[in-house]
């Protein structure tokens, strides 16, 4: 894998991780039903990416489908945390290069500080 990521790669992966749990409002890697509550609704729900047993295969299953099949917009509409899709989605933008399947294309830490949304207006 190193010979296939920049060493900022699965960093940046952990750190889009934090930040899409913060958006979603629930643990990605809850594997029982919680409690989620917000302004907007209250409501059950299991982790993004929780599989019975914890099986690494299905959770790579899991993060695949919601990163490369369904799409981070489509997995954040009716997210109940911090909304990343107001000033024009820059936010979900930072999120979805951070989150990029291919470690390869990975934002680097350098340009994600340097990420309009980041950026103090």
């Amino acid at each position: 894998l190193s010979q296939k990521s920049q060493p900022w790669s699965f960093d940046m992966w952990s750190l889009g991780s934090i930040l899409l749990e913060m958006a979603l409002g629930t643990p990605l890697w809850l594997s029982y039903k919680c409690r989620v509550a917000s302004d907007q609704r209250n409501s059950a729900g299991l982790g993004l990416f929780a599989v019975p047993g914890r099986d690494p295969e299905k959770i790579l299953l899991r993060q695949a489908d919601a990163v490369c099949h369904k799409g981070l917009g489509a997995v954040l509409r009716n997210g109940a945390g911090v909304p990343l899709d107001a000033d024009g989605g820059q936010g979900l933008d930072l999120l979805e290069q951070m989150m990029s399947w291919d470690p390869m294309a990975r934002i680097s830490p350098y340009d994600a500080l340097a990420h309009p949304w980041l950026k103090e207006d």
